[in-house]
């Protein structure tokens, strides 16, 4: 079974802010390590 983009958007936004905060950076962070790293840091 596969899910498609849109389906995994729709279920991280039904997620609370700060467990959506803490998931796009683990996300960003698999991507752009640096770039996770500096906004992690702003906030």
């Amino acid at each position: 079974m596969s899910v498609s983009e849109s389906e995994i958007y729709e279920a991280g936004m039904s997620l609370p802010p700060d467990v959506r905060k803490h998931v796009a950076l683990r996300l960003l962070e698999s991507v752009d390590p640096d770039e996770a790293f500096d906004l992690a840091s702003e906030s």
